[in-house]
């Protein structure tokens, strides 16, 4: 759903569906930001979130969930989310982010 509201504001999206297969996809075509959510199956959020910066790609990543556990929130930011969001984003948070 999310990727739907955010192609129709205009941009272009590469959804995966797990954390590997993003991996794979920004090896290739790095995008200009990153979407993650942390609950995925076969790598989750914090496991992914720090692949991109041990392949020195540097990327805005927004982290994306329902948990709203201040160690997830701390957790996500020091290994380097640009920014936390908690589930449901409003689109003016995500748009500011």
């Amino acid at each position: 759903m999310l990727s739907e509201i955010l192609q129709k504001l205009g941009h272009e999206m590469d959804p995966a569906m797990n954390g590997q297969d993003s991996l794979e996809n920004i090896a290739f075509n790095p995008p200009e930001c990153m979407l993650l959510d942390n609950l995925m199956l076969i790598m989750d959020g914090l496991q992914t979130l720090q692949a991109p910066q041990a392949r020195n790609i540097k990327l805005p990543i927004i982290m994306l969930t329902a948990d709203i556990e201040e160690w997830l929130k701390t957790r996500c930011l020091e290994r380097s989310a640009t920014t936390f969001l908690n589930k449901p984003v409003k689109l003016p948070h995500l748009q500011e982010a």
